[in-house]
């Protein structure tokens, strides 16, 4: 994920350079490398994406478990498609769940 970063990084500069310098080579090249770091970054993220799921298919044991120990009858509904989150958002939201 940082090599993409990098990417995006010297992309942008490698930029400012073809502007100041005025060659057209230069500027056909970096929009080359332009539509691939841009692919890049897409598969990127949705790489990074991780299916709710996985979270949502430990809900059916804690709801039950917790509802045992309470001694309170539950009922869990789990509707939708298949959204995803990010890692990073996956981290945040496991905590609450499980801990």
């Amino acid at each position: 994920m940082n090599l993409v970063e990098d990417l995006v990084i010297n992309r942008g500069r490698l930029k400012q350079i073809a502007e100041q310098h005025k060659i057209k080579e230069m500027d056909e090249a970096i929009a080359m490398v332009d539509r691939s770091v841009s692919e890049l970054q897409n598969l990127m993220m949705i790489i990074r994406m991780i299916p709710l799921n996985h979270i949502f298919n430990r809900l059916p044991r804690v709801v039950r478990d917790v509802a045992r120990y309470d001694g309170k009858e539950v009922d869990l509904l789990l509707k939708g498609e298949k959204p995803s989150l990010t890692g990073v958002s996956w981290t945040g939201s496991m905590t609450p769940f499980f801990t």
